[in-house]
C-alpha cells in the first residue's frame, strides 16, 4: 500500500468542494492566463477533477507550484479552500526543511507521467528495502527527473554519484563516505563491507531514498567474449542489499544501462526513460527561451525539438542561445539541418542516436561563442569530475573568486555546467565533457588553453594531495571523505603525470621527500591495482 501523498488529499478534497459554477468560472477565467493551444486541452474538460488533472499535466500547478492555483481560488472565487492550501504549504516547507532536499530545477516542465510513477513506487511501503532503477540514453534527463521526484517526495535523500567510479572498491569508498560509515577498506573484504553497509540500512529509522547517480560504468554489460566482472559485482551487492528488512529505505538508480534482475519481481522496478515527446519539448524550449520562446510558432518549435533528437539537454543549450539572440529560430533550424544530413547520411531520423544530436547542438553552441568563454569551457573541461569554485578559480587563473563564481555562472546559465546546490559544487554533463574534449583539437588557441589547465590541474592537485596526506594521519576518515569527493579528478591527476612521465614536487625540498610524499599519499588513498597502474605508466 503507497503512502498518502498530502498533494493528492488536496487535490482530492478540492475537487469534491468544486461546484459546477466554479468549474465554469475557472475555464473563463484562464482562457485569457494560457496559450490556446493549452486552452484548447482544458476546454474538454467535463469536470472539476479533469480540469484540474489537466492543469497539472500542463505544468500550471504542481506540488511546490499553487502561485496559479492561488489566484484561481481568488478569482472564481473559493477563497473558503484558502486556508487548507496555506496549510498544506506550510507543512511542505517544514517537511522540506527536515529533510534538507535541495532546490528543484525551475525549467523542469512535463514528464507527468514518468514523475508520477516514480514518485509512487518510491513512496510504497514493503516490508524489504525496494529498489527502483531509472534507465534511458545519456542526454534524455534522467537525473533531472530523479532529482525532482525526491523533490516533490520530500524523503530525505542521500546523493552520491557513481560516475567513473569503475569497480566495487570504488562503490563502497564513495557510498561509505555518503552514509558518513568508516570501511577498512585496506584490510577488510567484499563480505566485510557489504555487511557494514547492510548494517548501517538496516538500523536506519527514517524514510530515506539512498540516490545513486550515474551508474553507467559498473553496469556496461561489456562483449561476448569478455563480460563486465564488476557488473556481476554490483548486481551481487544489491542482491544483498535487497534482502534487507526495512521498510523506510528505498534505492534509486540511475544508468544507461538495464539492470535486468527479473528474479526480483515487486521489489526492483525499472522505468525507461526514452525521448521527451514533442509537447513536452516545445514546453522546455520555450520555457528555457524565455520571452523569445513565446514568440515562436508550433512549426519552428517542433522543428527544432526534432532537430535536438528530443533531448532535454540539446534542447536547452539551443534555446539558451535562442534566449541570448545569438541565433534566430530560422538560423538554428538551417544548422539543424545542415547537421543533421551530416550525421542522418542515409538513416532514417529517429535511427539516429541522441548522442549525435546532442554533439551536433553543442558543436552549434560551441561554435557561437566568445573566444572568452570557449576558452573557459576548454579549461573546465580538464576536470574529470565535480569540482568547487576555488578548485575552478586555480584551474582558470583567475583574479579572484568572485569573477571565477561570474564565470561559472556565465556557463551554468547557458546549461553547459550543472550546480549541486547541497554540496557546492560544479561538474559537466558527460556528454559535454566528451564534447570538450575534442572541442581543442584543429585550434592552436585552445589547445594551448588545454595544455595550460593541465598545468594548473597539476599543480593544484598536487598541493590538495600533500594537504590530504598530512591530514590523514591525524584525521584519517575526514581526509578519505574528501578524497571520495574528489576521486575522479585525482584518477586523472594520476593518470596526467605518469603520461607525461612527470610528477608534481608536492612542494618537496628533495627528491626523497618528494618520493616521501608521493608514496604516502599513494599508499593512504589507492588500491594496491591502482599503484600498479600508475608505476606502469611511469615505466
Amino acid at each position: 500500500m503507497a503512502e498518502v501523498n498530502p498533494w493528492r488529499v488536496l487535490m482530492t478534497e478540492l475537487y469534491q468542494e468544486m461546484r459546477d459554477d466554479d468549474l465554469e468560472s475557472a475555464l473563463i477565467l484562464v482562457k485569457d492566463k494560457i496559450s490556446n493551444q493549452a486552452y484548447d486541452s482544458i476546454s474538454k474538460t467535463k469536470s472539476p477533477k479533469e480540469f484540474l488533472d489537466v492543469l497539472e499535466r500542463l505544468d500550471f500547478i504542481a506540488e511546490d507550484n499553487t502561485k496559479f492555483l492561488f489566484s484561481l481560488l481568488k478569482s472564481i472565487p473559493m477563497e473558503d479552500f484558502i486556508p487548507k492550501l496555506e496549510e498544506y504549504l506550510t507543512e511542505w516547507e517544514e517537511r522540506r526543511h527536515v529533510s534538507g532536499i535541495y532546490g528543484r530545477d525551475p525549467n523542469f516542465v512535463g514528464r507527468v507521467k514518468e514523475v508520477a510513477k516514480l514518485v509512487r513506487e518510491l513512496g510504497k511501503t514493503s516490508r524489504n528495502v525496494q529498489l527502483v532503477c531509472l534507465t534511458g540514453m545519456a542526454g534524455m534527463g534522467k537525473t533531472g527527473l530523479a532529482r525532482e521526484a525526491c523533490y516533490r517526495l520530500q524523503r530525505k535523500v542521500y546523493f552520491i554519484n557513481l560516475r567513473n567510479k569503475g569497480s566495487m572498491q570504488d562503490v563502497f569508498k564513495t557510498v561509505a563516505a555518503a552514509l558518513g560509515l568508516h570501511l577498512d577498506l585496506q584490510q577488510g573484504s567484499f563480505y566485510d563491507w557489504t555487511m557494514v553497509l547492510k548494517d548501517c540500512i538496516l538500523d536506519c529509522e527514517e524514510d530515506s531514498t539512498i540516490f545513486l547517480d550515474n551508474v553507467d560504468d559498473l553496469l556496461e554489460p561489456g562483449s561476448s567474449s569478455m563480460s563486465n566482472v564488476n557488473r556481476e559485482n554490483f548486481l551481487n551487492f544489491l542482491s544483498e542489499v535487497l534482502r534487507i528488512k526495512n521498510k523506510h529505505v528505498k534505492i534509486l538508480l540511475t544508468s544507461r544501462y538495464k539492470l535486468k534482475m527479473e528474479e526480483y519481481n515487486g521489489d526492483v522496478v525499472e522505468i525507461l526513460l526514452t525521448r521527451l515527446d514533442t509537447e513536452d519539448g516545445v514546453s522546455l524550449l520555450k520555457k528555457c527561451a524565455g520571452p523569445k520562446g513565446e514568440l515562436m510558432d508550433d512549426d519552428e518549435c517542433n522543428n527544432i525539438v526534432e532537430g535536438c533528437g528530443h533531448s532535454p539537454l540539446a534542447i536547452r543549450v539551443i534555446a539558451r542561445h535562442l534566449k541570448d539572440g545569438r541565433i534566430s529560430p530560422a538560423e538554428a533550424l538551417s544548422q539543424l539541418l545542415t547537421k543533421g544530413r551530416k550525421t542522418q547520411q542515409a538513416l532514417q531520423s529517429s535511427a539516429v542516436s541522441s548522442d549525435d544530436n546532442v554533439f551536433d547542438c553543442l558543436q552549434m553552441t560551441f561554435d557561437a561563442l566568445p573566444p572568452k568563454l570557449k576558452n573557459i569551457l576548454v579549461s573546465l573541461s580538464v576536470f574529470q569530475g565535480s569540482f568547487t569554485c576555488d578548485a575552478a578559480k586555480e584551474i582558470l587563473g583567475s583574479s579572484s573568486k568572485l569573477n571565477t563564481e561570474l564565470d561559472l555562472e556565465f556557463v551554468q546559465d547557458r546549461n553547459l555546467l550543472e550546480y549541486d546546490d547541497m554540496n557546492d559544487r560544479y561538474d559537466l554533463h558527460t556528454l559535454v565533457r566528451v564534447f570538450l574534449s575534442r572541442a581543442h583539437k584543429g585550434s592552436e588557441v585552445l589547445a594551448k588553453t588545454r595544455e595550460e589547465g593541465e598545468k594548473r590541474f597539476l599543480r593544484y592537485y598536487s598541493v590538495l594531495a600533500q594537504n590530504l596526506s598530512k591530514e590523514s594521519t591525524t584525521k584519517f576518515f575526514e581526509a578519505f571523505s574528501r578524497f571520495e569527493v574528489e576521486r575522479a579528478n585525482f584518477h586523472y591527476y594520476i593518470e596526467l603525470s605518469a603520461n607525461k612521465g612527470e610528477v608534481v614536487d608536492f612542494e618537496a625540498k628533495s627528491a626523497i621527500d618528494m618520493w616521501s610524499k608521493v608514496y604516502l599519499f599513494f599508499h593512504t588513498f589507492l588500491s594496491i591495482d591502482e599503484r600498479e597502474r600508475y608505476f606502469e605508466r611511469r615505466a
